[in-house]
């Protein structure tokens, strides 16, 4: 998650609260337990993925999808290997690319993660997105959509909160956003309810599953400077957040201290591909 929100879903047809969880910062230096079966065996799980498909299902029928079978193919590359390194049992990754100018990325927990094609284009090497690849997946591997699930449980609030969005990296001009979705009350409550330690948990897993790929820890890092330079600390609702959602250039310094620390500054970077495949074709 980020500190800058902009639409996080888009038309506001979308029923019920968004439970969000802006790419957090990277902070603490261990990587946190991952869940070993992704959930699957929990009724908690079983909400999660259920409300995912449902979710996964209005959203296509709101939004337009990308349809380069180029990209797409290239994308499905990268997902794979940041997958491989997820622990047995993870929800298998459905990803969709919507044709959306503001730099974000969410997951709906059950494996649904969605990019904006805002966010490739700012992006500048394959390394960096499989960055906020890993951050997305350790959102789901580490359990934070079904704590949210729990939290709004008992805040007596699941009917509206439980499980909808998790991990908008990124936003931007969220002005009336929060009106058009009609659940500022209940958005407030499900920011909150994500930590600054479960965001820092999700970059330090997803880091984890970079550097595991064989990608440069330092390079991947510079998504978030990235997201920094596209203004994801000068929102209207930054002050909003930043209690609980650290600014990207912390969670940079975090990760480029690791990365040296543990010898993760060499690595796949993929800056001319990542151009010819998808900055070119967008």
């Amino acid at each position: 998650m980020l500190n800058r929100m902009t639409k996080v879903i888009g038309p506001c047809s979308l029923k019920g609260a968004v439970l969000v969880a802006l790419l957090g910062v990277a902070g603490c230096a261990s990587t946190g337990e991952v869940r070993n079966t992704g959930g699957a065996n929990s009724s908690y799980a079983e909400q999660e993925l259920s409300q995912a498909r449902k979710f996964d299902a209005q959203i296509l029928q709101e939004r337009e999808q990308l349809t380069d079978p180029v990209m797409l193919n290239y994308l499905g590359t990268i997902t794979k290997r940041i997958e491989a390194q997820r622990p047995p049992a993870s929800f298998p990754i459905k990803l969709r690319i919507l044709k959306d100018d503001v730099p974000n990325a969410f997951t709906t927990g059950g494996g649904y993660v969605y990019f904006h094609t805002g966010l490739l284009k700012i992006l500048e090497s394959e390394a960096e997105l499989a960055m906020v690849m890993g951050h997305e997946f350790a959102h789901i591997d580490v359990g934070h959509i079904e704590q949210g699930q729990r939290a709004a449980a008992q805040a007596n609030a699941a009917s509206q909160v439980a499980g909808v969005l998790v991990g908008a990296v990124l936003g931007g001009g969220v002005g009336g956003q929060l009106g058009q979705i009609g659940a500022g009350l209940a958005i407030k409550t499900a920011y909150n309810s994500f930590s600054r330690d479960q965001e820092r948990q999700a970059d330090q897993v997803g880091f984890d599953y970079l550097k595991g790929a064989g990608y440069s820890g330092a390079e991947g890092s510079k998504a978030f400077l990235r997201l920094a330079e596209a203004g994801g600390q000068q929102s209207e609702i930054a002050n909003f957040f930043l209690s609980t959602h650290p600014m990207s250039t912390e969670r940079l310094d975090t990760l480029r201290k690791r990365a040296r620390q543990e010898g993760a500054e060499k690595g796949d970077v993929g800056t001319a591909i990542y151009r010819q495949k998808v900055l070119n074709r967008l």
